[in-house]
């Protein structure tokens, strides 16, 4: 058994752990111990309602406060992501949105849109037609009909809200 010295031991590789690993890693003797076959493999795996690009405007438990938080730091990972040469294997487009059913939930969605908005300018209030137009099967009955109640949306459809974490 051979024993390697390090500078610098990283306990894990997932989105931390190879962030470090990539900071430092021109500036010393770096040894990782992580026990899946891949870096960022737990944050990667879309069974674990991964890949998404939290930014804090559908999260509906936060606050304005923790939201501007979290974009602030979804903006600095969208925007390294698009620097680079490979962009397009990083980073997506996809619709999403927080879905409310009934009048109470669409009620405060709309309030939400209204202190939320400024700060999200790609965020819009979705109405049930463009609910049908983007997620067909979340505004209709089991037998194919539009659900009769009030649903509303807050989301976008034209911004980046998928990283690919492992190709990071």
């Amino acid at each position: 058994m051979t024993t390697q010295q390090y500078d610098l031991m990283i306990i894990g590789a997932g989105v931390s752990g190879a962030a470090l690993l990539y900071q430092v890693a021109r500036f010393t003797n770096i040894g990782v111990v992580e026990k899946y076959a891949a870096p960022a493999r737990v944050s990667s795996l879309s069974s674990n309602n991964s890949q998404t690009l939290h930014c804090g405007d559908i999260e509906t438990n936060y606050t304005l406060e923790k939201a501007l938080k979290v974009q602030r730091a979804a903006r600095m990972l969208t925007n390294y992501c698009l620097s680079q040469p490979d962009k397009f294997h990083l980073i997506f487009k996809y619709p999403k949105m927080v879905l409310g059913v009934g009048e109470k939930e669409c009620r405060l969605l709309r309030e939400r849109f209204e202190t939320f908005g400024p700060h999200y300018p790609n965020s819009r209030l979705l109405e049930k037609k463009d609910i049908v137009r983007i997620e067909p099967t979340v505004a209709a009955k089991a037998n194919g009909r539009i659900r009769d109640e009030d649903i509303l949306a807050l989301g976008s459809t034209d911004e980046h809200t998928a990283v690919d974490f492992e190709a990071l």
